[in-house]
């Protein structure tokens, strides 16, 4: 099935089966279950932790027929592992969609002149080898940038994957220096 299907009433009742023979066991686990994943994608900084839940619920129902004759174990755990994958997807998503908005230096309607001078400010608090590294990785957003940020590499001496955890710790800074600095702007 596609990751976007829907959970239907026979899926869910399927689930529910699968949960616990008895239906209000079956009902307690599941409101268990929800009830955790939410708590921990919430705990992961999640903001979208109840669609993302509803998204779990509706993957595992989807791949339900496939595994329920086989999965040995608690289905709940198997809930879990779905939920951290979907996470995964959602972090590297919002993720790419900050990078964009705050470390592209070319102003946009969604940059804010406060937000550019915030960037700006952070930028320049960090040690000048940092801040020409984070430049130079953002300084391709066009489909080259693999290809860009691969000659950085090599320029730096670097293989690809120290460049990328180089420049995720200065993104780091960078964003705890945002977030400062934002909230002191609204004040």
């Amino acid at each position: 099935m596609p990751k976007d299907t829907v959970l239907t009433e026979e899926n869910f009742e399927l689930l529910l089966r699968w949960l616990d023979p008895d239906a209000d066991a079956a009902a307690r686990k599941y409101e268990r279950i929800r009830s955790g994943l939410i708590r921990i994608m919430r705990g992961r900084g999640c903001h979208e932790a109840e669609d993302l839940t509803d998204q779990t619920f509706d993957r595992v129902s989807g791949k339900l027929s496939n595994i329920i004759e086989t999965y040995k174990g608690d289905p709940s755990l198997y809930f879990y592992g779905v939920a951290r994958k979907l996470v995964q997807e959602w972090s590297r998503k919002a993720f790419i969609n900050v990078e964009l908005q705050l470390l592209v230096s070319i102003p946009s309607p969604e940059n804010t002149r406060d937000d550019l001078e915030c960037l700006e400010k952070c930028l320049n608090e960090l040690p000048v080898i940092e801040k020409e590294l984070i430049v130079a990785y953002y300084q391709d957003l066009e489909p080259s940038r693999i290809r860009h940020r691969q000659n950085l590499a090599e320029q730096l001496g670097i293989a690809i994957s120290t460049l990328q955890v180089r420049t995720s710790r200065i993104r780091k800074q960078l964003f705890k220096c945002l977030a400062k600095c934002s909230s002191l702007k609204k004040v």
